[in-house]
């Protein structure tokens, strides 16, 4: 899969997700974070952490776990919520 992101924005998602994961190892675009301990508390966290980190807001329907399940979608989303890339 081609990934076209802004490089801030994906280094800031991989940081946070190591902080929030407790891992050191670099974690590819397309892993399911669910396999390396991402739960939905977890996932509250980073979102919170985004919103205030890009100023964004995700809608409820947002939130659903499998729509957050890799590094690559947490990225696009914000993306497309900065209205830097459409969503496919």
């Amino acid at each position: 899969m081609l990934h076209d992101h802004d490089p801030s924005v994906s280094d800031f998602v991989k940081a946070k997700i190591g902080e929030l994961l407790e891992i050191k190892d670099a974690v590819g675009m397309d892993l399911d974070l669910r396999l390396l301990g991402m739960d939905s508390l977890k996932t509250i966290t980073l979102i919170v952490t985004i919103e205030n980190e890009f100023d964004l807001t995700f809608d409820d329907e947002e939130l659903m776990l499998d729509n957050l399940e890799t590094i690559d979608k947490i990225v696009r989303k914000i993306q497309h919520k900065r209205g830097c890339l459409h969503e496919s």
